[in-house]
């Protein structure tokens, strides 16, 4: 019973500093989004904004695929119980 209290109390623990730590990643996106916001975006070499250009600088960025390993390991217990539930021949 002291393991089962255990591993709520850690998935609780990381369901909730997850979903803090990413709501403010979020948060700091849409921060540095607002505040390139004014910048054209032109994804073409020709110039379609109609207004001089005073002046250019180059904007790079990246982006980071990764996995999520709270939610992987918490869908995989939910398709362990799952097929422990109806793969039982208890009905």
């Amino acid at each position: 019973m002291a393991q089962l209290i255990t591993l709520i109390v850690l998935i609780t623990v990381g369901y909730v500093t997850g979903s803090i730590i990413e709501r403010n990643h979020y948060a700091s996106i849409e921060e540095r989004e607002k505040q390139k916001a004014h910048l054209p975006v032109l994804t073409t070499g020709k110039n379609v904004v109609k207004e001089p250009v005073m002046g250019s600088k180059l904007v790079t960025g990246s982006a980071v695929i990764s996995i999520d390993y709270f939610k992987r390991f918490l869908a995989q217990l939910i398709t362990l119980l799952v097929v422990k539930l109806f793969h039982t021949n208890h009905w």
